[in-house]
């Protein structure tokens, strides 16, 4: 078979034979061809001409116009972060995307000279938008006047405690008399003829407060929960070596060896954010009484709190002090709320609403938790330093939404097993620190001290006792037993307080700090460690009991 022939090839379609042009003819069309070509060389040139000549004057009024704009528009006082949409890998629970975690590049800052931006009109009006919905800010945060960045030291065999600060800490502190252990509370489950208090359901409880942390009242408090001179002691050496180890801007950094340590301490962290190190840091200096603007440690905490007010990123979200991460976040925000609600200083109030601002609208708005990055689903270690920043910033008189506290129960009842005894990090199940976490949360989130729940709890942590390594763990379940009270607290702080004491540091430049080996002392390291020591140790006083009669308002 053959393939058909086109029309073109048809017989009753063929073209006519194509006519011979004659030599003149074509050499008189070749004449005409180069005039025409001529003609139009010489019309495109003019053309070209007057186009670049109107060019020029639109270059010109345009340039203008830009200049205009370049002395009206105002750089943005601080940088600020856009919000993107960001792939974001959990533990082990796969990948999510979603809105509302924040870019690393800031718009230009007021050292960028003005010629060396191009001004957008668009982007001109976006600035000013952004600006609107940026919470106003009255005052600036500034370093008090005379206080100085810390100078680094060399090795000291010797650093001792201040002796007045001890003494005045621990006067008349006696020996507890010898009586019978205070019996635990009666488990009450939770029926409809005995449902939870309804004014603590959605709300941080009552109590938990920083004035037991100076004066009279941190002796009282020391006597009557178990505090020692040597543990008191124990934390002026350790609040020592915090203090040689803050760097010349008023941070610290979990890889504690740079700049004033020279390497002379050993066991450093690798964790980046340095706003996470140098709020953990500041804590225990805030735990014993010393802020910004009183103490013996006052020119340490002033530089402490100065860098993380300026580490700070305004956004539409909030103030934005994470440096990397969540725990950056909440951990400074709790700092910031703390020195403010212990001072009343105005000038620090702004930074502290803004951190709880950023850490509210950075909540999971589906499960009710928090991650390492803003609007991630949550883990129940993550949550602790959220909550207690929240706690902290309603102690401080500081805005805290009702709906944020409700959407904290939610998550802490999606991981919870037995009823609420035990948590779990992402599900529910009974592990070792997460339940440590989850009863304090529940503590502080309302649940009464006669829950059974709570009462199961505290009683796997009482048989499980202090571990040996983990202070993650012996720091939250510190602070649950100490808020339960009774004779579980009893055991428990002889024997947490007996072996901080035991193994603090007494040698060279690592005198009054700790390191245990654990898997959160190697990404910490040695500061965070001794931060969270130091925080044990000042149990009997930083947070006032919850679950006396006024706390809980009966």
């Amino acid at each position: 078979m053959s393939l058909p022939t086109s029309d073109l090839d048809s017989p009753q379609t063929a073209r006519p034979p194509v006519r011979q042009t004659p030599a003149r003819e074509r050499s008189s069309l070749a004449e005409l061809a180069t005039r025409a070509r001529q003609s139009w060389r010489r019309h495109a040139q003019n053309l070209l001409g007057r186009q670049l000549s109107s060019g020029f004057t639109s270059l010109l009024v345009h340039a203008t116009v830009l200049l205009i704009l370049a002395a009206v528009v105002r750089v943005p006082d601080r940088p600020v972060s856009l919000p993107m949409r960001t792939e974001v890998e959990g533990d082990g629970g796969g990948s999510g995307d979603f809105d509302g975690a924040m870019s690393a590049a800031p718009l230009p800052g007021p050292d960028v000279a003005p010629d060396a931006i191009a001004v957008d009109p668009a982007l001109a009006s976006r600035e000013v938008e952004i600006k609107e919905a940026l919470p106003e800010r009255s005052v600036a945060l500034v370093l008090p006047q005379g206080i100085v960045p810390p100078q680094s030291t060399v090795p000291s065999e010797n650093i001792v405690p201040s002796e007045n600060i001890v003494r005045a800490a621990v006067e008349n502190i006696e020996p507890p008399a010898d009586s019978a252990a205070e019996p635990a509370a009666k488990s009450v489950p939770i029926t409809a003829e005995n449902p939870p208090r309804a004014d603590l359901v959605g709300h941080l409880a009552s109590g938990g407060g920083f004035e037991g942390r100076v004066g009279a009242k941190r002796g009282e408090l020391l006597r009557q929960w178990g505090g020692t001179v040597a543990s008191e002691e124990a934390v002026e050496r350790g609040l020592g070596w915090l203090a040689l180890h803050q760097r010349a801007d008023g941070s610290w950094n979990f890889n504690h060896q740079n700049e004033t340590c020279n390497g002379y301490c050993r066991d450093p962290g690798n964790y980046h954010s340095t706003t996470a190190a140098t709020g953990l840091a500041l804590l225990p200096f805030l735990g014993a009484g010393h802020t910004q603007k009183d103490g013996e440690h006052r020119a340490v905490v002033a530089k402490g709190i100065y860098y993380l007010g300026n580490q700070m990123v305004l956004t539409p979200q909030g103030g934005d002090v994470q440096d990397g991460s969540m725990y950056g976040q909440g951990i400074a925000s709790i700092a910031l709320c703390e020195a403010y609600a212990m001072t009343k200083d105005e000038a620090l109030k702004p930074f502290a609403q803004s951190a709880i601002d950023f850490i509210v609208s950075a909540q999971d708005p589906k499960g009710g938790g928090w991650r390492y990055t803003p609007g991630a689903p949550g883990d129940t270690t993550m949550l602790g330093w959220q909550l207690m920043a929240l706690k902290s910033g309603k102690l401080a008189g500081l805005k805290v939404p009702y709906e944020t506290l409700r959407l904290v129960e939610k998550f802490l009842d999606s991981v919870q097993t037995d009823y609420g005894a035990g948590y779990g990090y992402l599900t529910p199940e009974k592990r070792q620190t997460t339940t440590a976490v989850g009863l304090l949360c529940r503590m502080y989130t309302g649940w009464p001290r006669n829950r059974d729940a709570i009462i199961r709890g505290v009683g796997y942590l009482d048989h499980h006792g202090p571990d040996e390594h983990d202070m993650y763990f012996n720091y939250y379940s510190t602070q649950v037993l100490h808020h339960f009270g009774g004779a579980p607290w009893q055991r428990w702080n002889e024997k947490m307080r007996e072996r901080l004491i035991a193994t603090q540091g007494r040698a060279g430049h690592e005198n009054g700090s700790w390191y245990f080996p654990d898997e959160h002392g190697t990404v910490g390291g040695r500061l965070y460690i001794t931060a969270m020591a130091i925080m044990t140790l000042e149990v009997y006083y930083r947070h006032m009991p919850l679950y006396g009669a006024a706390a809980l308002g009966r």
